[in-house]
């Protein structure tokens, strides 16, 4: 079915139910986390994504993977 008439494209959770469409392809591969001016990768994950979306699944697996913290200036 192509995605123009498809009555799932307008769902809220569209991407959820999209996923195995023919129509909507997605893309495997592996994510790595670099750190600025360096060439060794500080971590990696495995995803799986819509076509066009691989960034946005990438950081959200790396989101799971490490924390982010920050410490305010005290004074």
């Amino acid at each position: 079915m192509n995605c123009e008439t498809c009555p799932t494209k307008d769902f809220v959770h569209a991407d959820l139910y999209c996923q195995g469409c023919k129509e909507n392809p997605t893309v495997t591969g592996i994510a790595y986390l670099f750190q600025k001016d360096k060439s060794e990768p500080r971590g990696s994950v495995s995803i799986e994504a819509p076509e066009g979306q691989e960034y946005l699944y990438a950081a959200h697996e790396l989101m799971q993977k490490y924390k982010i913290e920050f410490i305010g200036d005290e004074g």
